[in-house]
C-alpha cells in the first residue's frame, strides 16, 4: 500500500519564526529551501521546544519533509512518533513504513530493531479469525455456564476459554 494512503501528509510544513533575529531563522530559511537536514533540525526544535514552544504535531511535517527525502535519522525519529503516538495518533503501520524506509537507508541494528519492534506491535494489534472464534466460544460458554448445562469439571478449561475470548475483545475494542 503506499504510504500517502497510510498517512496523511499535509501540504506545507508549519512555519517557524520568519525574524532574522530569531536564533533558527537561517535553518528555516533552509528548510523552506528543501534543505533535509534543516527541515529534521527544525522538527527536533519543535519536538524538543528548543527556540520555539514545544509543538509535536507541528514537526510532524517537517519530519516528513526531510523523510521523503531519505533522510536516516528523520525516518527513524517519525517512525517513532508514529509507534508512540507522539505528536500524531499513534498508527503501528505507518511506523512500520517508516523503519522499512530507515532500514533501506541504513542497514544498521537500530534500523532493523526499530522495524522489528514495530512490527511486532503491528501482529499483537491485529484481529484475527482466531481471535474471532475464542471470543464466540467465550459467549457459548457464558452462556452454558448461567444455563447450568456444564460439570463442575469444564468450568476451568472454559474460563481458559473465556480469557482467550477476553484477549481478542481487547484486541477489537482498540
Amino acid at each position: 500500500m503506499p504510504l500517502f494512503q497510510v498517512i496523511h501528509i499535509p501540504k506545507s510544513p508549519p512555519m517557524a519564526p520568519n525574524n532574522p533575529q530569531h536564533p533558527i531563522y537561517t535553518q528555516y530559511q533552509a528548510a523552506m529551501q528543501g534543505d533535509a537536514e534543516a527541515q529534521y533540525y527544525l522538527a527536533c526544535c519543535f519536538l524538543n521546544g528548543e527556540h520555539v514552544q514545544k509543538d509535536e504535531a507541528a514537526a510532524i511535517p517537517w519530519l516528513q519533509a526531510a523523510a521523503e527525502q531519505n533522510h536516516y535519522k528523520a525516518c527513524v525519529q517519525l517512525a517513532n512518533c508514529y509507534g508512540q503516538g507522539i505528536g500524531v495518533k499513534e498508527n503501528p503501520t505507518a511506523a512500520v513504513e517508516w523503519g522499512k524506509i530507515a532500514a533501506g537507508i541504513s542497514n544498521t541494528t537500530e534500523a532493523r530493531d526499530l522495524l522489528n519492534a514495530y512490527t511486532q506491535k503491528v501482529k499483537e494489534s491485529t484481529f484475527t479469525f482466531w481471535d474471532f472464534l475464542t471470543i464466540v466460544g467465550m459467549i457459548i460458554c457464558i452462556c452454558a455456564i448461567c444455563t447450568g448445562k456444564l460439570k463442575p469439571g469444564q468450568v476451568v478449561g472454559l474460563c481458559l476459554l473465556i480469557g482467550m475470548g477476553l484477549r481478542g475483545l481487547a484486541k477489537l475494542i482498540k
